[in-house]
């Protein structure tokens, strides 16, 4: 799909609360005890708004809360963010539960990008494997490597782009 055969872009609007303040901070204060109880931690993004960063264990960007996500003790992780930044959560805490308490929430940049488009944009940018014979004590051992033509970054792909290859060297067999 072009850029042009896209819907435009609508991103939602922050409302006023609809709760008074004292309504605010009663249900503030029932999201610790929950929390406290089920051992949870809250995490919330820095585009949350102030009622929701007020009442978070942790808040920052969506790399740094999911790593933060790993390193609690906590059993359950509630993630006031959009999807993937709780699928992030997930991956690295796959032993934890992960709640998004807004599933409607979502991410107009993802939004805006389908699979396709990045088979396509990738295809533009071939990569490198390199393969370097070395001697070593006893005999000679091959080196091989993985890495991106262009870019400053592989997408965490070497190991497996190198393991691919490996297995059709392996399929096409001696000689």
């Amino acid at each position: 799909m072009t850029a042009a055969a896209r819907a435009p872009i609508v991103l939602p609007v922050i409302e006023p609360a609809e709760e008074s303040p004292a309504e605010v901070a009663a249900l503030q204060a029932e999201i610790h005890e929950l929390a406290r109880k089920r051992n949870a931690v809250v995490l919330a993004h820095n585009y949350q708004r102030p009622e929701v960063q007020d009442v978070a264990d942790y808040v920052g960007d969506s790399l740094g809360l999911s790593r933060q996500a790993a390193r609690t003790e906590a059993e359950v992780i509630v993630f006031a963010g959009v999807h993937f930044m709780a699928e992030t959560a997930a991956i690295l805490s796959p032993a934890k539960k992960v709640l998004l308490p807004d599933l409607r929430a979502g991410c107009s940049l993802a939004a805006t990008i389908t699979a396709d488009d990045v088979r396509q944009w990738k295809a533009q940018f071939p990569d490198y494997i390199s393969v370097k014979a070395v001697a070593v004590p006893g005999g000679s051992a091959l080196v091989v490597w993985s890495r991106a033509r262009f870019g400053y970054g592989d997408f965490g792909v070497n190991r497996s782009r190198i393991e691919d290859w490996l297995d059709r060297i392996g399929e096409a067999g001696p000689g």
